[in-house]
C-alpha cells in the first residue's frame, strides 16, 4: 500500500518470546513431515542431531541445482 500512513513507536524483543521461527515449504522438511516417519518436535525448530545426519545424507544425492 503506497502512502499509507504508519504509527509505530517501537517493540520489545519480550514479543517474540513465545513464538518459534519455522520454515514454509522447506523441501526436505516438509518430505520429512509428509512421511509421518518423523515427529514434528524433531523437525522444528531445529533437527534433531540424528535427523541432522540425515539431511546431510539427503544433501549428497539431491545436490541443489
Amino acid at each position: 500500500m503506497k502512502d499509507f500512513p504508519v504509527y509505530y513507536r517501537g517493540a520489545h524483543a519480550s514479543a517474540m518470546a513465545d513464538l518459534v521461527g519455522v520454515e514454509w515449504n522447506v523441501p526436505f522438511k516438509r518430505e520429512m513431515i509428509r512421511t509421518r516417519k518423523y515427529r514434528t518436535k524433531e523437525i522444528y525448530p531445529r533437527l534433531s542431531p540424528e535427523l541432522e545426519k540425515v539431511f546431510e545424507e539427503w544433501k549428497k544425492t539431491h545436490p541443489r541445482p
